[in-house]
């Protein structure tokens, strides 16, 4: 009967414990070319969790721009679909590549501008077309 006393006070501990906030600080992965800091926490030892917890904190600490978007990479990394944060380098490339492609994209469309292409602009909501020749009712031929 000695055990249940310690057993009632483990319980108690546990629960205590569980209302305190996280003291868990993550082991820091990186930083972003918008200010974001990535955290990574190991799964403890002896639990049953395989994989490891990520986050990020925005820029300058502020919790209310959690929509806000990240690079491919870090979200990917994030979202636990590639195990190795990505480096620097690999984020100044594709942020490279993005923005070369938008400035391709501008002058493509200023050069279909040129050229005369205008823009096709659906107005409305037309009806579905009905041609005499087609029985819209089955078994009534058309002008009867």
């Amino acid at each position: 009967m000695s055990r249940g006393r310690g057993l009632i006070v483990s319980i108690l501990q546990n629960f205590f414990s569980s209302l305190k906030p996280r003291q868990v600080s993550g082991k820091l992965a990186g930083t972003d070319y918008l200010g974001n800091s990535y955290y990574e926490v190991k799964p403890p030892i002896h639990s049953s969790k395989s994989r490891p917890s990520r986050y990020y904190i925005p820029k300058d600490n502020d919790t209310t721009k959690f929509d806000e978007p990240l690079p491919a990479e870090w979200e990917a990394w994030l979202r636990l679909r590639r195990r190795d944060p990505p480096t620097t380098e690999e984020v100044e490339q594709n942020f490279q590549l993005m923005t070369s492609k938008k400035t391709k994209a501008l002058q493509i469309d200023k050069q279909y501008k040129q050229i005369g292409g205008d823009d096709q602009v659906v107005t409305g909501v037309k009806n579905f077309p009905s041609y005499e020749e087609y029985e819209t009712n089955p078994g009534k031929r058309p002008g009867r």
